[in-house]
């Protein structure tokens, strides 16, 4: 299960009756399910900040906070991705260091 379906399966349960098979449609109708459709689909039918602190799935919550951060902070998200690729100092190898 992709963190997508996760957050799609944990807020579905706040989704107004009348609305859901549309929220259904919607969802499974686009391929690609990037942080720039899920989060403007999500608050078409739902009140994410209302609803936020009521998510029981802690994974689910994770990936909430993380598309919320995207979608605020495109440029800061964007470095800390090339942050999370740079390696430690201790696992580079210098030419002068002792291999123990």
């Amino acid at each position: 299960m992709t963190k997508n379906q996760r957050l799609y399966n944990e807020l579905r349960k706040f989704v107004d009756i009348k609305k859901v098979l549309d929220y259904d449609n919607e969802f499974f109708d686009n391929k690609k399910r990037s942080y720039k459709f899920m989060i403007p689909f999500l608050e078409k039918y739902i009140n994410i900040k209302l609803v936020r602190n009521k998510i029981t799935d802690p994974k689910a919550h994770s990936h909430l906070v993380d598309l919320e951060f995207k979608t605020a902070n495109p440029k800061k998200y964007r470095e800390l991705n090339k942050v999370k690729g740079m390696p430690r100092h201790a696992d580079k190898h210098f030419l002068f260091k002792d291999n123990k």
